[in-house]
């Protein structure tokens, strides 16, 4: 199934005719370097995979792309997993008096009951959005792992 979708792709964006597992990307398919870097993304958007970066100096062959392909896919779809509910970025609310940040769950301790009173907005929006900065840092952090 791998192998179809990667020499369909080879097809629509090089407009090749034919393709076979044991063609040379650089001599039967005239794919230059240049050529084989955009192979590269069109796998990454289209399959979903993300490729080592000497991709294009690793394969030589159809089948070694192939492989090099089936090697990196997930396991599963990347944008079909299972996602928590986050909350609103930036929001609080207000629980007897107290500000309870939106993120932690807890007790917000950037910021005061008395600029809670102030605050006139409607959606309770948190000016100093320190929490936010955190969070959205770790995510980050996270997902660089």
């Amino acid at each position: 199934m791998i192998a179809k979708k990667v020499k369909d792709i080879l097809k629509e964006e090089f407009g090749l005719m034919h393709v076979d597992e044991s063609m040379s990307l650089k001599y039967d398919l005239a794919l230059d370097y240049v050529d084989r870097l955009e192979l590269a993304m069109f796998l990454e958007k289209k399959l979903g995979v993300r490729l080592p970066d000497d991709i294009a100096t690793s394969v030589v062959t159809v089948e070694d792309l192939i492989r090099k392909v089936e090697e990196y896919m997930p396991t599963r779809p990347v944008e079909h997993e299972a996602q928590p509910l986050k909350p609103v970025a930036g929001l609080y609310s207000v629980w007897n008096g107290v500000p309870m940040c939106c993120i932690t769950g807890q007790k917000c301790d950037k910021l005061n009951p008395a600029e809670v009173r102030k605050n006139k907005d409607a959606a309770n929006l948190c000016k100093q959005q320190q929490c936010v900065i955190e969070h959205n840092f770790a995510r980050l952090a996270q997902k660089v792992k």
